[in-house]
């Protein structure tokens, strides 16, 4: 319909407007405003539900790294010896055992290596 059918219809003296008209539009406003007031809720939830998981997120990460602060934290080191000549023997005598089992396994692997050339000769040149 065009504006020109609209206004003679609007002027259209012998037709007569619904008794039951204005009701009729008020339960529309009344199921409309109603319609909004479920979707601006369902919309306010899902809000909800978004700030609950940013929320959860945040006190994931928040905790990793207070985990990981603690854990890195580096404490002072402790004198465990009172004479430094104590401690300097303690230190020979670990890296004595050191260099002990390093030539240990530097020897074995002389020893496998010499096994595999008996076995293979040409092919561990």
């Amino acid at each position: 319909m065009n504006l020109n059918e609209l206004e003679e219809i609007a002027n259209d003296e012998h037709k007569q407007v619904p008794s039951n008209l204005e009701h009729d539009i008020d339960t529309l406003i009344n199921t409309l405003a109603f319609t909004e007031n479920l979707k601006s809720g369902k919309e306010s939830h899902k809000a909800g539900n978004q700030l609950k998981w940013l929320s959860a997120a945040a006190t994931v990460v928040l905790m990793i790294g207070l985990g990981w602060l603690l854990l890195s934290k580096q404490s002072e080191p402790k004198d465990t010896f009172n004479d430094p000549q104590e401690a300097y023997a303690y230190f020979s005598s670990t890296m004595n055992r050191i260099a002990s089992k390093v030539n240990d396994g530097m020897d074995k692997a002389d020893a496998a290596l010499s096994t595999l050339k008996a076995v293979l000769p040409n092919k561990t040149e």
